[in-house]
């Protein structure tokens, strides 16, 4: 594994220590323990309990394995209705919530990742419970200083009163977006 601080993005087909990714099935359940997230998404506390770090939200997988906190409120709720949000939550849409990926912080447990391609072009890497499959964050190498913790996974019930709805032009029939809401037939700039 990697050292403390050291980024974890797996670019370039590489793995932290070095080896080659030749397989999609060798990256599948590459896990993650114990060091800090690319663009610092989410930090272990170094001792297990004794952080001194207030959350305002925490959250957790569906086994309880891992669990966050994070340090300040998050900036925004989106609802998404793409298709690969619709496979991600096995729903008619996937809820993020989008943070800073500094004040996230992996307080137990460690998690899996993989990569996968979005609807506008790019790419994502998605974090997930080893364990259980719960899917808790997403992150985009672009945008390496934010992340967006899937909605489910926090411990509250998220309010979707005034999320912003994007991917709309894929929503499915008979989904209703509340008036007012901001909404986006694609990805917002």
């Amino acid at each position: 594994m990697a050292a403390m601080g050291e980024s974890l993005w797996p670019g370039l087909g590489k793995t932290p220590w070095g080896g080659m990714i030749s397989r999609q099935r060798d990256l599948q359940f590459y896990l993650i323990q114990e060091t800090s997230w690319p663009g610092n998404f989410a930090r272990r506390e170094r001792v297990m309990g004794t952080s001194t770090e207030t959350y305002s939200l925490k959250g957790g997988c569906q086994c309880g394995q891992v669990r966050y906190g994070l340090t300040n409120a998050p900036h925004e709720i989106y609802v998404c209705h793409c298709r690969e949000c619709q496979k991600q939550s096995a729903s008619a849409f996937g809820i993020s919530v989008t943070a800073r990926s500094a004040d996230v912080r992996l307080l137990t447990g460690r998690l899996g990742h993989w990569t996968r391609s979005t609807d506008s072009g790019g790419s994502l890497t998605c974090f997930f419970c080893p364990d259980c499959g719960s899917r808790v964050w997403h992150g985009d190498r672009e945008r390496e200083d934010e992340i967006s913790i899937k909605g489910g996974s926090l411990d509250e019930p998220v309010d979707l009163a005034n999320a912003t709805h994007i991917w709309t032009s894929r929503k499915l029939s008979g989904v209703i977006i509340p008036e007012g809401n901001r909404q986006y037939p694609g990805e917002p700039d």
